[in-house]
C-alpha cells in the first residue's frame, strides 16, 4: 500500500494526521476485501482550494468536506473483477510496489496458485542461503504462513489454495512436496529463531507424513510415479491453459518427495 500525503492549507493541524490517514486508508481497504496493493493520494487543502476543484470537475460552485476522484470506474462497490482489464501497469512505475497480478495457472488473478506459492517459499529459503538478507526471511514467513492458512484437513493442497473441500478440486501433492523442503532449508541455515524453526518444522513433518500414508505409491501396479494426485496445468475460465498433467505423479513431484525424505535423514547438500 502507499498513501500519498501532501499539506497544502496555512492552518495547521496540531495531531498526528499522517499515521490517522494511513490508519483509515488501511482499515477502509480490509473492510472492502481489497485484493491489491492500492495507491492512494491524499491532499489536505482549505475550502478557497477545494471550491474551486468542486467548480472545475463537478460544476459545483461551493466546498465540500471531502472530494475523492477513483483512478479506476468501478461498475459496483467493492467489486474488483475488472481491476486487471482497467489498470495497465503491474508495478507501480515510482515506488515499485506491485499494483496487480495475472495469472497463468492459478484458478484466476486474485486468488493463490498452489504450485506457485510453494516455489516461493523453497525460493526465498535458498535466497536466505546465499544472500543472509532480512528480507528474505520476511518474506519467507509471508509466503509460507499464507500457504499454511490455506491448507484443507489433511495438509496436501488443492491446485490453487482459493478451494475448499465442498469445490471437489484436485489436490497438487507436488506442491506439498517443494513446500516441505523449503521449510526444512530454511530451517537448517540459520535463518529462523529456535522457536519458529519448532513450528515450522512441526508443520513440514505433517505434511510429508501425510504424503507418505496418503498420496504415495504402495506398488508399481498403482502408478510409475512415487506420489499419486499431482497437477501439472488445470484450466479454468480465467487462466489461459489446458488440462494436463491433472490427478496424476510428475517428475518435479517426485524429485522433491524424495529429497524431502532424505532431509528427514541427513544433512542435505543442494544442488543450486
Amino acid at each position: 500500500m502507499t498513501v500519498s500525503i501532501e499539506y497544502e492549507a496555512e492552518k495547521k493541524l496540531d495531531l498526528p494526521y499522517e499515521k490517522i490517514i494511513k490508519e483509515i486508508v488501511e482499515a477502509s481497504l480490509d473492510f472492502e476485501k481489497c485484493p491489491y496493493e492500492a495507491e492512494v493520494n491524499v491532499i489536505l487543502t482549505d475550502n478557497d482550494a477545494i471550491q474551486a476543484i468542486n467548480k472545475e470537475y463537478r460544476q459545483i460552485d461551493a466546498p465540500t468536506d471531502v472530494l475523492s476522484f477513483p483512478m479506476v470506474d468501478y461498475e459496483k462497490p467493492s467489486d474488483f473483477d475488472h481491476v486487471e482489464d482497467a489498470v495497465e501497469d503491474y508495478f507501480n512505475p515510482e515506488t515499485g510496489e506491485p499494483v496487480k497480478g495475472v495469472t497463468a495457472q492459478g484458478y484466476k488473478n486474485n486468488s493463490a496458485w498452489a504450485r506457485g506459492q510453494a516455489w516461493g517459499v523453497y525460493g526465498t529459503a535458498l535466497a536466505w542461503r546465499y544472500l543472509k538478507d532480512e528480507k528474505c526471511k520476511e518474506l519467507f514467513k509471508k509466503v509460507t504462513d499464507f500457504y499454511l492458512a490455506n491448507l484443507p484437513q489433511d495438509k496436501v493442497p488443492y491446485w490453487d489454495l482459493s478451494f475448499k473441500a465442498e469445490d471437489k478440486e484436485p489436490k497438487d501433492s507436488s506442491a506439498a512436496a517443494i513446500v516441505v523442503c523449503g521449510i526444512l532449508e530454511m530451517c537448517e541455515n540459520g535463518g529462523l529463531t529456535e522457536k519458529d524453526q519448532e513450528y515450522y518444522k512441526e508443520k513440514a513433518y505433517e505434511m510429508l507424513e501425510s504424503l507418505i500414508d496418503n498420496y504415495s505409491v504402495k506398488t508399481s501396479q498403482d502408478a510409475n510415479g512415487l506420489i499419486l494426485h499431482g497437477v501439472y496445468a488445470k484450466s479454468s475460465e480465467y487462466n489461459s491453459v489446458t488440462d494436463r498433467g491433472v490427478d496424476e505423479c510428475n517428475l518435479w513431484g517426485d524429485y522433491f518427495y524424495l529429497e524431502a525424505v532424505v532431509r528427514c535423514l541427513k544433512k542435505w547438500n543442494p544442488y543450486w
